[in-house]
């Protein structure tokens, strides 16, 4: 048995905006925003908030909290909870209360305090918070519909371009105006490396949002054949296509490959709509559009529309299903399309709690000795434990409920 791994699409997006705030444009939007916060957190600032919060005197307001380094999916939460403060840090001079706080202050505290409304006197630090927020907006919408139990994988190659579409969107001349000079071209380059939309390796130490597994569901979804308008695939399909029959289709006992060239065979009139899968789609192939027109469609749509368009077609169940009822016994389903479209992604803690168990038995520097094989055996044996616990501790707690009923 071979054990085939993919990436995680949320954890992958994670790793992407951990380098994204390390730039200097991104780590000045959060040195502001945590001036904001760490001045509504003083217990005096945040006690005259909640009284005229309470008071129904703001519209807009929230508790600023702090960003967290290892979860900088976050960063767009905590930006757009300290521009809420906007309008009670603009009206919070001519507060009486806050006239009490500041004549109590030392004439050193006064100053900073004075420094402090100036600052947020300043459009251009909320114009700032809004040009951020808009731009990291499509990161935290790509990460919530990753983290849907019921996202399909194969939809998320569409996911991964439709998040350039909209961050391409931001990169405007603006962007360079309120976030200061090349702040455009130093974000771009920080993301550019991560999309490899062909679905290979990066070089260096980086980790690409796609793997060719992800695009292999791609090309086993029923459904997507509305996108080849739409999308354009960046990488050799044929070549792509080998390699899916090699990665999931076995060799015969005898070391034949019959089995390899049906399943490829049944694979092609798929694709093709042709044969034995005719008369089984509700429309004909759309017509592919010239080189020029492609480029420009894959650059059109969002991340709105790509998660629409995973719940209209059922999400990971509804392509299940539409195998089961059309060729349940097709053995391109059942050898390659049923195992990758039953892959759905997985959110970026649910992969973490997963995978830093096996940090000192599987994935360690020895990983890459490791046959498959033994990597199987050693999998196997770790998760066959960890549910033998989960049973002992659900069977222990069923008897002592049941002794208590006695």
């Amino acid at each position: 048995m071979k054990v085939v791994v993919s990436r995680d699409p949320s954890h992958c997006i994670d790793l992407l905006m951990k380098d994204l705030a390390k730039t200097g444009v991104m780590q000045h939007v959060i040195s502001n925003a945590k001036r904001v916060r760490d001045f509504v957190k003083i217990d005096r600032i945040d006690s005259i908030r909640q009284a005229v919060a309470n008071a129904e005197e703001l519209v807009f307001y929230s508790a600023v909290f702090s960003p967290v380094d290892t979860r900088m999916n976050l960063l767009h939460d905590v930006v757009v909870s300290a521009r809420k403060c906007r309008d009670f840090l603009i009206l919070l001079p001519g507060n009486a209360d806050y006239q009490t706080y500041y004549n109590e202050r030392s004439r050193r505290d006064k100053a900073k305090l004075d420094e402090l409304m100036l600052l947020f006197k300043d459009e251009s630090l909320w114009k700032m918070f809004d040009i951020v927020i808009a731009f990291t907006r499509p990161f935290k919408e790509a990460h919530l519909a990753c983290s849907r139990k019921d996202m399909p994988l194969s939809v998320y190659p569409l996911l991964v371009q439709a998040l350039r579409n909209d961050i391409n969107k931001c990169l405007t001349e603006e962007f360079d105006t309120v976030l200061g000079d090349n702040s455009r071209a130093e974000v771009a380059g920080m993301i550019r490396l991560r999309f490899n939309m062909d679905g290979l390796d990066i070089d260096g130490q980086k980790v690409g949002l796609l793997d060719v597994h992800q695009l292999m569901g791609f090309l086993c979804d029923p459904n997507s054949r509305r996108w080849r308008a739409m999308f354009h695939l960046q990488t050799d399909k044929a070549a792509l296509v080998r390699k899916m029959i090699e990665d999931y289709v076995p060799l015969g006992v005898d070391g034949s490959d019959e089995l390899r060239k049906r399943v490829l065979n049944d694979f092609q009139e798929f694709d093709t709509q042709q044969g034995n899968w005719m008369h089984s789609f509700d429309a004909h192939l759309p017509e592919m559009p010239t080189a020029e027109e492609l480029a420009k469609n894959n650059k059109s749509f969002g991340i709105e529309q790509v998660v629409k368009y995973a719940e209209q077609t059922g999400a990971i169940s509804g392509r299940l299903q539409w195998f089961e009822c059309y060729a349940g016994a097709s053995p391109f389903y059942q050898k390659v399309a049923k195992p990758l479209l039953s892959m759905g992604t997985v959110g970026s803690m649910d992969c973490e709690r997963r995978a830093k168990p096996l940090k000192h038995t599987i994935v360690t520097s020895k990983r890459n000795r490791l046959k498959d094989e033994t990597g199987v055996a050693l999998l196997r044996g770790y998760e066959n434990l960890n549910h033998l616990m989960n049973a002992k501790k659900l069977v222990g707690k069923q008897v002592h409920e049941s002794l208590l009923r006695r």
